[in-house]
């Protein structure tokens, strides 16, 4: 299935939100990759606060993701809680929503 024949079979809304998550998953995964760079050449660092915050926002499987497979943030469990919390808070939402 390409664009075209998803963006016909998906309302406007539906459309909207699936490009919002993978925007906002996308930007989740940058910040973690520059983070990880930027520690490793001990320059200008993305603050825990914005990682959290992008965590939560993305649903957590992404911020998840990243931790493991560039080995950033894995010694901090509060990182791990808040990817858990946001994946569970996004899992009961679309529940919310479907069952509408």
């Amino acid at each position: 299935m390409n664009f075209s024949q998803l963006q016909q079979q998906l309302s406007a809304t539906e459309l909207r939100v699936l490009l919002f998550y993978g925007l906002v998953n996308v930007i989740c995964l940058f910040l973690y990759v520059w983070d990880k760079a930027a520690a490793r050449r001990h320059g200008q660092r993305i603050s825990e606060q914005q990682l959290l915050f992008w965590t939560l926002l993305s649903g957590g499987i992404t911020a998840l993701m990243a931790q493991q497979s560039i080995r950033h943030k894995t010694q901090k469990p509060v990182f791990q809680w808040v990817a858990i919390i946001g994946f569970l808070l996004h899992l009961l939402l679309w529940i919310y929503i479907i069952s509408l």
